[in-house]
């Protein structure tokens, strides 16, 4: 019988007034808790729900200094997920979301400057942003760095700065970004052959999951 009571006690049903219960979002919201209204906010496009609602309660916690919904609702008005699609309001929103302090906003605003998404290109701010992103420790924007780099559309070919992003990247554990590493590594671009190096990243590809250098 007592390890019956102890065990009603610990579910929290042999406690007067039952279990504490966690306030629920939309009350936390309503009470000015501007991360949960973005949590709200996501559960409601998921679930199919009030999509301009969502919107709305997105937009209102990224303009209250909430990078990441920052970043989310750049994301959805980039590709039209749940919002009509609209490349410049994505520019705006991802830039309030890096000044925040959101890496993927400033990685996605950074890839928008450089292939003139949204408005005109601008290729000192793509770089800037881009290895702002990178820095921050997104794998996927130090490969897209060292493909600006390059690809040289600033200026003529940089393929040293490219290739220690792309090794950035590799170390971040992104599988492109170690396949392109160790091709350049082979084909001497931007730097000395190195056999061995260029091996251990092909490999380091391999096993992150790039099959094609897997071969």
């Amino acid at each position: 019988m007592r390890e019956a009571l102890l065990a009603l006690f610990v579910l929290g049903l042999g406690c007067a007034g039952g279990p504490s219960k966690t306030p629920s979002l939309e009350s936390q919201c309503t009470g000015g808790d501007q991360e949960a209204c973005w949590h709200l906010a996501t559960q409601l496009f998921d679930s199919g729900g009030d999509a301009k609602r969502a919107a709305k309660l997105m937009e209102e916690a990224c303009r209250a200094d909430v990078p990441d919904a920052c970043a989310d609702l750049g994301e959805r008005l980039e590709k039209g997920d749940g919002v009509p699609k609209d490349a410049h309001q994505a520019r705006i929103i991802y830039s309030l979301g890096s000044v925040g302090g959101s890496a993927v906003a400033a990685g996605n605003l950074g890839l928008m400057y450089y292939q003139g998404e949204g408005g005109e290109p601008n290729l000192d701010e793509a770089h800037r942003l881009m290895r702002k992103a990178c820095d921050a420790g997104l794998d996927w924007s130090c490969f897209n760095l060292g493909m600006a780099y390059a690809e040289g559309k600033k200026a003529p070919a940089e393929l040293g700065k490219a290739l220690a992003a792309f090794q950035k990247g590799c170390d971040l554990n992104d599988g492109n970004a170690c396949w392109v590493a160790s091709e350049m590594i082979r084909k001497r671009q931007g730097t000395d052959p190195d056999p061995d190096r260029a091996a251990t990243l092909m490999k380091k590809a391999c096993k992150l999951g790039y099959k094609k250098a897997c071969g």
